[in-house]
């Protein structure tokens, strides 16, 4: 499964850091890498919470095939929903790596046993994409991630380069 690959990805690319590099600032406004996972936490639990909602409650609303992988164009800056920044708390790598593995764990919970014509015809909206099917919320994390998987590798350069 995609997802897991880039989630295993991330933390082979973290897992050398110490608390200092993880929650460092490089500049003003940008998130350090702790930031960017605990996004990724916060993103991938409430879009958890959402499908599960959206299973139970939704009513069928089938939609058309959406451009999220513009996800992965960095050009591109998008602001994340008040809802989904992370704090300004340093946090560590162990913590991080709890949380991410507690919304994984909930995201799977969420779609298993599920049909790919039960997740196409169940749909929620997102913020830039508009209303996205359950299928496609489930392929748009792993983007999303891979997205911040690039931004998490420019960061972690830029610190190793000022050593």
């Amino acid at each position: 499964m995609h997802n897991q690959r880039i989630r295993q990805q991330i933390f082979e690319f973290v897992e050398d850091l110490d608390n200092q590099q993880l929650n460092a600032h490089l500049n003003p406004g940008q998130w350090s890498i702790a930031q960017i996972l605990d996004h990724l936490y916060l993103m991938e639990r409430g879009i958890a919470h959402q499908v599960g909602v959206t299973l139970k409650q939704g009513q069928a609303a089938p939609t058309s095939a959406k451009p999220f992988h513009l996800t992965l164009d960095r050009t591109r800056r998008i602001e994340a929903p008040p809802h989904m920044v992370p704090t300004e708390e340093p946090k560590s790598l162990e913590q991080l790596k709890d949380q991410l593995e507690q919304s994984r764990a909930s995201f799977i919970r969420v779609y298993e046993g599920r049909s790919d014509e039960q997740l196409t015809q169940l749909s929620f909206p997102h913020p830039v994409f508009g209303l996205m099917d359950l299928k496609q919320w489930e392929e748009f994390v792993g983007l999303h991630e891979q997205r911040h998987l690039e931004q998490i590798r420019e960061i972690k350069q830029a610190l190793i380069s000022h050593i």
